[in-house]
């Protein structure tokens, strides 16, 4: 009898077990998102690839037909990848670290031009910076249009600002920065506003240029363009 008492003792225990493994191991599924690593190359690192640029066709105003190089305009390395817009081209690019092109993401014929993107590896998406426009689209990989993010005003900026950089962070909000702003401003990923910072103090406004970053930000800025701070996802200094 009381070898029957421990062998039901022990059976329930091990399926405790078993429940609290697979229970364990589906939370772990469910907490599991990709490190997004990010950051931008400058022109110069991504010229020491040797990589070809695009050409594109324009006529002149000769009615002779030239082609011209397309520069590189973005380039935005997400974990192994780098994603590329050239000036004049419809598509973003996707290399590997080594310059190898591995794929071509064409755009939407309503997007005449960008300004910035960002990419969101959990999700798929990509979400567009379009010039003239003062909503983000986000579009998957087919370039399938999934929502336009319309961003809630900041209760001090009354009037509508034109976005012309973006990040996405470690939880999941966007960091924007504006045209002739000197703040940042985090919003949801639904466009509600949530907060701002300054990249400095009150007394230091810096003109900024672009924002990247995932688990801490990197604030790009200057009048020449060559002054980097790095803030915690809550604006905070390290």
């Amino acid at each position: 009898m009381q070898r029957r008492s421990f062998l039901s003792f022990a059976t329930t225990l091990a399926g405790v077990a078993c429940l609290y493994s697979q229970s364990g191991f589906a939370l772990s599924l469910a907490n599991n998102k990709l490190n997004q690593s990010t950051q931008r190359w400058s022109l110069k690192q991504f010229a020491a690839l040797g990589i070809k640029v695009p050409q594109k066709a324009i006529t002149t105003v000769d009615n002779m037909e030239i082609s011209v190089n397309c520069p590189p305009l973005i380039v935005r390395q997400y974990d192994t990848r780098l994603y590329v817009y050239y000036d004049l081209q419809a598509a973003i690019y996707v290399y590997d670290l080594n310059g190898v092109l591995l794929k071509t993401i064409p755009l939407l014929e309503q997007v005449k031009g960008l300004k910035d993107f960002a990419v969101d590896l959990n999700r798929q998406v990509l979400l567009l910076v379009e010039r003239g426009s003062e909503a983000i689209r986000m579009v998957d990989f087919d370039l399938q249009e999934l929502q336009r993010i319309y961003l809630e005003p900041a209760p001090t900026h009354s009037t509508t600002q034109l976005p012309r950089s973006l990040t996405i962070d470690a939880l999941d909000r966007l960091h924007i920065v504006f045209e002739q702003q000197s703040e940042i401003f985090v919003y949801s990923m639904s466009g509600a506003f949530l907060f701002t910072y300054l990249p400095q103090n009150q007394n230091q406004l810096l003109r900024l240029s672009s924002i990247d970053g995932n688990e801490q930000i990197v604030i790009s800025g200057g009048v020449f363009n060559d002054r980097q701070i790095i803030k915690t996802v809550d604006g905070e200094a390290f």
